[in-house]
Order: C-alpha cells, then sequence, then structure tokens
C-alpha cells in the first residue's frame, strides 16, 4: 500500500469513528452506529483490502472508546468482513445491483456474526438473539443511507481519488 493510499485510510478509519461514536445509541448490552455506512462507501471506493482494513480496525476502536471492550473481537471481525465484501462486489466500477447484492451479503453477516459472537459472549443463544432487531435495524439503515449516498459522493471522490 503507497503511502497516500496508506494516509487515505487512515482519514477514513478516522471518520468511521467519528461517525460511530457520535451517532452511538447504547441498547443492553449492544451499541447502535452508523459506523458501518462509512465502511461501506469506503469500500465501494477503495476495494475488498481497503474495506476490510477500515472496517476492521474502525469497529475496533468505536467499541472500544464507547466501553464495549468485550465486543471489539467479534466487532474487528464483523466489520473487516463487511468491508472485505462490500469492496469485492461493490467497488466503483461495479453496478447498482452488485452494491444491492454486496449490502443484502453484508446485512447478513452483520446479524449472523453478531447472533454467533453473541452466543459465544453471553454463553446463551436466547440472550443473543435479543439484541438480532437492533442488528437488522443497523444493517437496514446503515445500507440504506450508504446506497442512498454513494451515487452522491462517487463522482467527486473517484476524480480525487485517481490523483492518489
Amino acid at each position: 500500500m503507497k503511502l497516500k493510499q496508506l494516509t487515505l485510510c487512515a482519514v477514513l478509519i478516522a471518520f468511521t469513528v467519528v461517525m460511530g461514536t457520535v451517532v452511538s445509541i447504547p441498547i443492553g448490552r449492544e451499541v447502535f452506529t452508523l459506523a458501518n455506512t462509512s465502511v461501506f462507501v469506503s469500500a465501494f471506493l477503495l476495494g475488498k483490502k481497503e474495506g476490510l482494513v477500515i472496517g476492521a480496525l474502525s469497529g475496533l476502536l468505536i467499541d472500544g472508546l464507547l466501553g464495549f471492550w468485550l465486543w471489539a473481537p467479534v466487532t474487528l471481525l464483523v466489520y473487516g468482513t463487511m468491508g472485505f465484501v462490500a469492496g469485492l462486489m461493490g467497488v466503483h466500477t461495479k453496478s447498482f445491483t452488485s452494491r444491492l447484492m454486496a449490502m443484502i451479503l453484508c446485512w447478513a453477516i452483520l446479524v449472523g456474526g453478531y447472533l454467533l459472537g453473541g452466543t459465544i459472549i453471553l454463553g446463551s443463544f436466547a440472550a443473543a438473539l435479543a439484541g438480532i432487531g437492533l442488528n437488522i435495524a443497523q444493517g437496514a439503515i446503515g445500507g440504506a443511507i450508504a446506497m442512498s449516498v454513494y451515487p452522491i459522493l462517487k463522482p467527486v471522490l473517484v476524480t480525487r481519488l485517481k490523483n492518489i
């Protein structure tokens, strides 16, 4: 990764952390954020490798800053995987349909990942199942915002990213 790409990833991680901490609503043992919106848009623009790094590191930092350290390993894996998948399937040269399929798959990764992680952390499938509604809402809202914002941001950002 070139220095300019690394710097861009660092800036996008910082932006995602701000999105995840400013728009954060603790609900029970979990927290609702819009960090996934930034991860998706970043991955669409930059690709799978950068999406993985931005998703994993920003998710880890957000959980730490919000005091959800217990969930940090799960978030690192879930958000990293979502960033990779979004970048793989939805990178800026692909179609709307490809990005939509990426969002649906990422939604499943989010819900399934936290259900599995919650079962391990909480020691109970039933307790983990209690948080599924929050994850469904977070995936749907974050994905819808990303799909709406990306076409607006793409022309400006892609032009600027060519210089990197």
